[in-house]
């Protein structure tokens, strides 16, 4: 834990993980693993357990940042695939595909945006692979739209955070060391 500098070791994923995000939830840290299929971690109970789901390429995970929904989001790879999970319920329903194939080799980059409008919206903000285009994904309206003055991960070294206390998405990219916020 951070306040005590102390370390838990969990225990050994099922099989191991490529180019994936994972996302807690519910007292669950999910997870595409190498198989393709979704497992959930339990924390409480420190047990890897799969869902049974298999998304069909590798993934990433985003969570939806508010306590007002249990769904968290899935980005297929080398696709346009996206998809909500209700953690609760194991129910998985198809999204708006995102406008170009997501590439995960190059460090594709995804980040849940909270919303003004309310606890139970928020954004996806994605980058599909080396230099892609951002896009930014609408939870209520279930859209794409593009990002004005986009900065996207160049040389397949960036990342993405969302500060949420200042407000602020910040980006880097890995080929001049740069990092632009909005």
């Amino acid at each position: 834990t951070l306040s005590d500098n102390t370390r838990t070791t969990m225990a050994p994923a099922p099989t191991t993980a490529i180019f994936e995000l994972a996302a807690l939830k519910n007292g669950k840290l999910w997870q595409v693993l190498q198989n393709n299929v979704l497992y959930t971690y339990d924390i409480a109970t420190n047990v890897w357990t799969s869902t049974g789901w298999n998304v069909g390429n590798w993934a990433m995970v985003v969570a939806h940042g508010t306590e007002a929904s249990d769904d968290i989001y899935i980005i297929v790879a080398n696709s346009r695939l996206v998809w909500a999970y209700n953690t609760l319920t194991g129910v998985s329903r198809a999204l708006a595909m995102f406008p170009v194939a997501f590439g995960l080799g190059g460090n594709g980059m995804v980040q849940w945006i909270p919303s003004a409008e309310g606890r139970q919206y928020g954004f996806i903000y994605a980058v599909g692979g080396c230099g892609g285009e951002p896009r930014l994904y609408s939870i209520r309206d279930n859209t794409w739209s593009t990002v004005a003055t986009p900065h996207n991960n160049a040389n397949c070294a960036g990342h993405v955070a969302y500060d949420g206390c200042t407000q602020r998405l910040y980006v880097t990219d890995g080929t001049s060391q740069r990092a632009s916020s909005s």
